[in-house]
């Protein structure tokens, strides 16, 4: 079982932004933050997801291979969010 997936982010509250936005689209909501990490939940799944200031202080970067994929339950909704989301950006 996955309990969180942590992305590392250089600018926290910008991140805390856009992800939090996206994540209320799809029915998650935030459950914790402190000035290095935040922790959102989502609805039937015990899976967490949290953004954090990376531990060794050096800056956030891609790892090869990483992915994530937030799950929407149908392409309506992928075309709802992504038009949501166009406002956003």
């Amino acid at each position: 079982m996955i309990s969180h997936i942590s992305l590392g982010a250089n600018n926290l509250e910008q991140a805390r932004s856009f992800y939090g936005r996206l994540i209320s689209l799809l029915g998650g909501k935030e459950i914790y933050a402190s000035g290095r990490v935040v922790f959102w939940e989502f609805l039937n799944s015990s899976t967490k997801l949290a953004l954090t200031v990376p531990f060794n202080n050096e800056s956030a970067n891609f790892g090869d291979g990483t992915m994530v994929a937030l799950k929407a339950e149908n392409k309506k909704e992928v075309d709802r969010i992504l038009w949501l989301l166009a406002w956003v950006l």
